[in-house]
């Protein structure tokens, strides 16, 4: 395909017309009729059709497009390729649909829009482009958008606009599950581009990254977005509560028992509803790790009453309860997941993986009362659940310890299980197959 430099305009244009004379004569009517049906006056149809016209008004297209059954994506392409005012291209935008067209479609648009008189309106331009993409609703259009924005200020050194895409873009693909070890890499590059964006959007960049980095277990790089974002904020945020609350935790899961007290510390600071209940549910936490399980156990068995979710402090006293071979406790504690929401209709990838956590460790105690069906069956649970949110790394280790339970009993012999495994494989090669591509 020759650029579109190489064409005369009155080329293209007339490339338009020919469509519409071809589809009008196709339905056997007279430019009167079209122009009678369309409200377009004859002598304006008569131009757009020989290609006199070299700007044809999209609105008075579309019209007509609608009135001989013309696909709008047909109309488009052609009249995108004709047009060369970014005012005219730019009314595209707001006239049609963009869930309507197809994203490479979009996408030329916008491209071709930014292109034109580059040189003196390409900041206003993108900024106008960019404001656009800010108010859809429709994620692909939307997210394609962004990209053709990216690409544009990164090749022109529009660094704050360019920061700007990132972050929407990064924001709107990291809520897809099954790419969270993707997007997380593309979200860190963002890192150096962050001192353009506004104060608060540095803030909710670094939110959004530590959040990321903790629910895929970097805890040593979630610990240094949060320390980004802490020194950020200057006041008694949620989003620095919330920092400080996963640096707790990751502090926790390095087993630096010392730094996370410290960090618990400073929530005692904050007044917000979650606080109190975090505090009381991560010192029980500690409190089982310096060995002293049966205050643990009572203040975790307190935390059930104001923890919501209730997972997080059932998966601590499950491990307990465990430790202890307390089984009427275990079973007691069973009756909660009553109160378990549907994860898979929550916007949260923590949520579902603290259920797998908590079904993985449910598979644990099976094993040690030597129920090992029921312990089959709850671990293939936990593991379609870490798939669904991209916990490769929980995927890897409990499919082992899996197939090590099924090699040293006899559990699949039992019809069900042998069925849940042979899903749970099915299940694996897609999984595997979406992971390579």
């Amino acid at each position: 395909m020759y650029p579109l430099t190489e064409f005369p305009t009155s080329t293209l244009t007339s490339g338009l017309g020919e469509l519409i004379r071809c589809k009008r004569l196709e339905k056997q009517m007279t430019i009167q009729q079209l122009s009678d049906l369309s409200g377009t006056p004859k002598a304006t149809l008569s131009t757009i059709e020989t290609g006199e016209t070299h700007s044809p008004d999209f609105r008075t297209l579309l019209v007509i497009a609608s009135c001989l059954d013309i696909p709008i994506d047909e109309l488009t392409e052609l009249y995108t390729e004709a047009e060369h005012s970014p005012d005219a291209l730019f009314t595209v935008f707001k006239e049609v649909t963009p869930n309507s067209l197809p994203v490479p479609l979009l996408m030329k648009i916008a491209t071709k829009f930014l292109a034109i008189n580059q040189r003196e309106t390409s900041e206003e331009s993108v900024e106008r482009l960019y404001a656009f993409a800010s108010e859809l609703k429709e994620i692909p259009p939307k997210l394609a958008l962004f990209k053709v924005i990216s690409e544009f200020t990164d090749n022109h050194s529009i660094r704050p606009t360019l920061a700007k895409a990132l972050l929407q873009s990064y924001l709107i693909e990291r809520d897809d599950f099954t790419k969270l070890s993707k997007t997380y890499e593309s979200g860190k590059l963002i890192q150096y581009h962050v001192r353009f964006l506004p104060p608060d959007d540095q803030i909710i960049y670094y939110y959004k990254i530590g959040s990321h980095a903790y629910f895929l277990g970097k805890y040593a790089e979630g610990i240094q977005f949060f320390k980004e974002l802490i020194s950020l904020d200057p006041n008694e945020s949620i989003y620095k509560a919330y920092a400080i609350t996963y640096s707790t935790e990751c502090y926790y899961a390095l087993g630096r028992y010392d730094v996370a007290e410290q960090h618990l510390n400073l929530l005692t600071t904050f007044d917000f509803p979650f606080v109190r209940s975090t505090i009381d549910f991560i010192s029980a936490k500690l409190d089982g790790r310096r060995g002293d399980t049966d205050l643990a156990i009572i203040q975790l068995e307190h935390c059930l009453d104001s923890l919501h979710p209730k997972v997080p402090a059932m998966d601590a006293l499950l491990e307990l309860y465990s430790k202890n071979k307390d089984v009427s406790a275990a079973e007691r504690l069973f009756l909660h997941e009553n109160d378990f929401v549907d994860v898979c209709s929550k916007n949260n990838p923590l949520l579902v993986a603290g259920y797998a956590d908590y079904y993985i460790k449910k598979s644990a105690y099976y094993t040690l009362i030597n129920e090992h069906i029921l312990a089959a069956e709850y671990r293939i649970k936990g593991i379609k659940l870490f798939m669904s949110v991209n916990r490769e790394r929980d995927v890897h280790k409990h499919v082992a310890s899996l197939l090590s339970s099924i090699c040293s009993t006899t559990i699949l012999q039992n019809p069900n299980i042998k069925g849940e495994v042979e899903q749970l494989a099915e299940y694996l090669n897609e999984y595997v197959t979406h992971i390579d591509e």
